[in-house]
């Protein structure tokens, strides 16, 4: 048979995949279980424990700090069966987390204790986000990838209106510190779908018997970044976006609880606020592609994606109308994240051999959340001579750069997945 013959052979639906649909599962519970987090943390420091702009800066920074090490864990992760280290890193997570909640119970919970839990979740997620994005083109075909990638951000979008819906509703009876035990029990469930994975994996050879030095392994894996032209405005884009985007986050509770007066359960109402618009982004992701095209679909979502950071320093009293600024903003952000992250994600699975899934995936966040972590420090002790709506501004300023960066690619002319690159035997 043909390769242009297979590659019109029909590729059964990702609903009868029993292994994508484990994985899939298991990570939408526990993304829902992370949006809790991800709203409860900030909150168990800023209301519970009185952190400072500067002191939220520095926790900001630390759960990021792992992702210093992310090139080298992919080559870890090209190197291993990657579905043990998802268990692993699932299961390590839950535990972690579930120790806020008993210090707070039993009177123990500090700052110290707080950035220890972020600095070690964060360096079981460097590991498992490697890992899993290396996984999945194992589980999918190639022409599934785009409809596999948007069935995950559609978790996604969900997680986003259950997530801090969740803590809205339970801050009425629960302190922050509690509610972040739902994703320790979702980490949980999720290690358990998947061990029940089939897909044998198999230790990937070693070249000649020998393994390649680690640095040298690294250099491939940025080298075959830098020099695919897909790939490399993709990955500066990523890295701006990262950096100003982290400065945001840090900065976001301290300005709308302490700045705004806007209390606790209607900032996490106002977080979910995207949700919606995120759930039929990434819905409708596949027919939009397909009928605009993956280039033109990567900026149009920028538009509304990094555009919507404006709005946050127009936000101003009273209440209501602050909420409803805020509100704003995260809906257009809603509108284009999705999309954005399922145009980049295929792309990137797309044109990577498998033997480099981890390298380049390790590459993208090195280069991107790797440097959130300057972004954080550098957004959270600017806030306090210039202010936070000021910082802030700048940073929302500085989230357009990644525009220009596609603009000026060959990305705008991409219509279709491209063909995985050929290296040379």
């Amino acid at each position: 048979m043909s390769t242009e013959t297979a590659d019109k052979t029909e590729v059964p639906g990702l609903w009868r995949n029993r292994d994508f649909r484990l994985l899939w599962a298991g990570q939408s519970l526990s993304l829902v279980g992370s949006q809790v987090t991800l709203v409860a943390m900030p909150l168990v420091a800023v209301t519970l424990l009185a952190a400072s702009p500067a002191q939220m800066g520095v926790l900001s920074a630390l759960e990021r700090l792992p992702f210093v090490l992310i090139l080298f864990v992919g080559v870890w992760v090209d190197r291993v069966r990657r579905r043990p280290l998802l268990v692993a890193t699932d299961l390590a997570r839950g535990v972690l987390l579930a120790s806020v909640p008993v210090l707070f119970l039993a009177d123990g919970l500090t700052l110290a204790w707080l950035c220890a839990v972020v600095v070690l979740v964060g360096a079981c997620q460097v590991v498992f986000d490697v890992a899993d994005l290396a996984y999945l083109p194992s589980l999918v075909d190639k022409r599934r990838l785009t409809e596999a990638n948007s069935k995950i951000q559609v978790s996604y979008s969900v997680a986003q209106i259950a997530g801090p819906g969740l803590v809205a509703l339970l801050l009425g009876w629960f302190s922050a510190a509690v509610v972040i035990v739902i994703d320790s029990v979702t980490f949980l469930v999720s290690a358990v779908a998947c061990l029940l994975i089939r897909h044998r994996e198999v230790v990937p050879p070693r070249p000649g018997n020998t393994r390649e030095p680690v640095l040298r392994s690294i250099k491939d894996g940025v080298r075959f970044v830098w020099g695919q032209p897909l790939l490399r405005p993709t990955l500066l884009a990523t890295a701006f976006f990262m950096f100003f985007w982290t400065g945001i986050q840090t900065l976001y509770f301290p300005y709308a609880y302490r700045e705004l007066h806007v209390p606790a359960s209607a900032i996490a109402l106002v977080l979910a606020a995207g949700a919606p618009a995120a759930l039929v982004g990434a819905a409708l992701g596949p027919k939009l592609v397909e009928r605009i095209g993956l280039g033109r679909m990567l900026l149009i979502s920028g538009v509304f994606g990094n555009g919507s950071f404006l709005l946050l320093p127009l936000a101003t009293d009273p209440v209501w109308l602050a909420v409803a600024v805020l509100a704003a903003a995260q809906l257009l952000f809603g509108v284009g994240m999705p999309l954005g992250v399922i145009v980049t994600m295929t792309i990137r699975q797309a044109v990577t051999p498998d033997r480099l899934q981890g390298r380049v995936a390790a590459t993208f966040r090195a280069f991107g959340v790797g440097l959130s972590p300057l972004g954080a420090l550098a957004a959270g002790f600017a806030a306090e001579p210039l202010g936070t709506r000021t910082t802030i501004a700048i940073c929302a300023v500085g989230l357009l750069l990644p525009l220009v960066f596609q603009f000026l690619s060959p990305l705008v002319r991409l219509r279709e997945v491209p063909a995985t690159e050929q290296e040379p035997a």
